[in-house]
């Protein structure tokens, strides 16, 4: 008779209700306003016992569109910020679990935008 030894490992997925998030804050890069360049802000996320949800998979909402990043081994999700063609300041809404806030972001105007103010 022949016998094996087999190994299991069970990972139990993280219950997120009760999950909250902190505060992001501005990207430390200025995009470009050309339609393409992006950034990315933090936002910290804890579980409902307020320790840090490590190594989770989460959905956030950025500027109405989902997306589902996995948290870091501080419970930090690093999220894309969408690319705009309108240099200035604007806030883009952020949403985790029904939980609102706005991220500052200050597009930089393209070389194409600034001599086009300039002639105007």
């Amino acid at each position: 008779v022949k016998t094996d030894t087999v190994t299991l490992t069970y990972t139990a997925a993280q219950n997120l209700a009760g999950a909250t998030a902190g505060t992001t804050s501005a990207p430390t890069t200025q995009p470009l306003a050309d339609g393409v360049s992006t950034t990315t802000t933090t936002l910290p996320i804890t579980g409902a016992d307020g320790q840090p949800l490590k190594n989770t998979a989460v959905t956030v909402k950025v500027n109405g569109t989902d997306q589902t990043v996995t948290t870091d081994s501080n419970g930090n999700a690093t999220l894309t910020l969408p690319a705009s063609t309108t240099p200035g300041d604007t806030t883009i809404p952020v949403v985790f679990n029904g939980s609102s806030q706005n991220v500052p972001v200050t597009y930089a105007p393209t070389q194409a935008q600034l001599a086009a103010s300039v002639d105007a």
